[in-house]
């Protein structure tokens, strides 16, 4: 019986490695998905004319109508459409605000980092009150910096994803060992 405990125990640390390698693809697949919904609201305000409060909605329809949160799991879509239903409720509000407040409350366990955050905030100060070559220069730099994450987030969990697999694998054989 000792040993099936020291085994589940050996297995449990091992597999905490790829739990943290898993992390790091999941980051890059929100990336992912936030440079194509980027792209898209770009698209909507550069060649349907569409205003902002309307593009966003666009955005966040095209990615998930539904509005609501899959099983607890927060998505990117629904910064979207929180953003335009808290115009619609808030008709004095300003855009800025507005989706400061939303990039605020995305849930600390998505797999975004600081900067992620911040340069996902920032984009919305700088939309909401530009004209539309303001929004489409601010749309293409977000877009430059995110590419640049994204490169650099590939790079980054493909070696750490490798590097927390085997320490992972290595420290539960240590306890393993040890305990025997």
């Amino acid at each position: 019986m000792r040993f099936v405990g020291i085994l589940i125990m050996a297995v449990s640390i091992a597999g905490g490695g790829f739990l943290l390698a898993e992390r790091g693809k999941k980051r890059l697949e929100l990336l992912l998905k936030l440079r194509r919904m980027i792209h898209y609201l770009k698209s909507q305000i550069l060649y349907s004319n569409a205003p902002l409060p309307e593009a966003v909605w666009e955005v966040g329809c095209r990615f998930d109508c539904s509005g609501e949160e899959k099983k607890g799991k927060w998505e990117p879509a629904s910064l979207f459409l929180n953003v335009r239903k808290q115009l619609d409720e808030n008709k004095n509000r300003a855009f800025s605000d507005v989706w400061k407040a939303e990039t605020g409350m995305i849930p600390f366990d998505v797999p975004l980092s600081q900067s992620d955050r911040h340069n996902l905030g920032e984009l919305g100060s700088n939309l909401g009150y530009a004209d539309r070559k303001m929004q489409e220069r601010t749309i293409l730099f977000y877009l430059e910096q995110l590419d640049e994450t994204i490169e650099m987030g590939k790079a980054e969990a493909e070696s750490l994803g490798k590097l927390y697999r085997t320490l992972g694998v290595a420290a539960g054989m240590f306890w393993f060992v040890l305990l025997i």
